[in-house]
């Protein structure tokens, strides 16, 4: 059964981090802006029936949630990325490893700086057939959350983003019109993918383990309560922890304290609000806890290069409402 549109290609520029989010075919992700600056990002995704390779650049920091489409696959390569990259609130050398899962993976990834990655796709049973051929291996027992590390005298992880890469320019250019210029890429794609792997499901230390599942259930909490985000000493409270652990555990995991961990987040739910024109900008902010209207729209500038009232202003244009 199909799990993509065949022949579906889209190449655009974006300066909307939601809008590239938006354009992603079949992911269900949410980008939210984590460092300052005016965002800018391409986005090129080619698929088969059973095969999507997507190109993502972005010149600022994200974090990236969500889950990969269904009834698939999915791995990325970093073809450059900042230091101190994080997925599943792991750090971790993107040179020497590649990230991934099977269907139900969490997506989970916190980039600080600008990012160019390749992610590729495929059907879950051909991959399963693939990997026990080559492995022989049973997926069941790797767990839906991968490590991919490139065994050593085999391309490296930005090497194989590269040969991925020509395997979508045949897809973007119509080379590869055929069934059997089709199952050729599918083919290719995996052994580019795969061969020459060491598969590692996720495990870690049990101190370190505790304090990831300590920053998880933190995070959930601050999720649910963004119209009512609680104090610190509240939080802590919540989870169970105290400041010190609960700052340990996000400085693990997020790279960041609690409070400004918080407040991006925040910032990012109301600059969704206002490019769906809901409400003013006042409303908004103070929906989100913000009552301090100039030092919001000071920090909302200074994350995204521009002032809240131009992102409502851009939006009810977009939907032709007067200002």
């Amino acid at each position: 059964m199909p799990v993509f549109q065949d022949g579906f290609v889209l190449a655009a520029e974006f300066h909307d981090f939601d809008s590239l989010a938006e354009a992603s075919a079949g992911w269900d992700v949410q980008f939210s802006q984590v460092k300052a600056g005016r965002f800018s990002g391409q986005g090129t995704i080619a698929s088969t029936d059973q095969v999507q390779i997507v190109h993502e650049v972005w010149n600022s920091g994200l974090l990236v949630t969500g889950g990969i489409p269904a009834n698939t696959t999915a791995i990325c390569f970093f073809r450059a990325a900042p230091p101190r990259l994080r997925n599943m609130r792991v750090e971790f050398d993107p040179h020497l490893t590649g990230v991934g899962g099977t269907p139900g993976h969490e997506i989970h990834l916190i980039a600080p700086g600008p990012s160019e990655i390749v992610t590729f796709a495929i059907e879950h049973r051909a991959m399963e057939s693939h990997v026990r051929t080559a492995y022989g291996v049973d997926c069941a027992t790797l767990g839906r959350d991968w490590w991919l590390r490139p065994e050593p005298g085999t391309p490296r992880c930005a090497a194989r983003a590269e040969a991925l890469l020509t395997l979508q320019a045949a897809l973007v250019s119509g080379a590869a019109a055929t069934p059997a210029a089709r199952q050729r890429i599918q083919q290719a794609a995996l052994a580019i993918a795969f061969d020459g792997l060491d598969i590692v499901p996720g495990s870690e230390p049990a101190s370190l383990a505790t304090r990831r599942a300590l920053a998880r259930r933190a995070e959930d909490v601050l999720r649910a309560r963004m119209d009512a985000p609680p104090s610190l000493a509240e939080l802590c409270g919540l989870v169970g922890a105290s400041q010190r652990t609960l700052h340990l555990a996000f400085a693990e995991s997020f790279g960041m304290a609690p409070k400004p961990y918080l407040r991006a987040l925040r910032l990012n739910a109301a600059r969704r609000r206002l490019r769906r024109g809901e409400g003013t900008v006042t409303q908004v902010a103070a929906d989100l806890g913000f009552f301090h209207f100039a030092r919001f729209s000071g920090e909302y500038r200074e994350l995204f290069a521009e002032l809240p009232s131009d992102t409502l202003r851009r939006a009810r244009a977009e939907a032709g409402v007067a200002a």
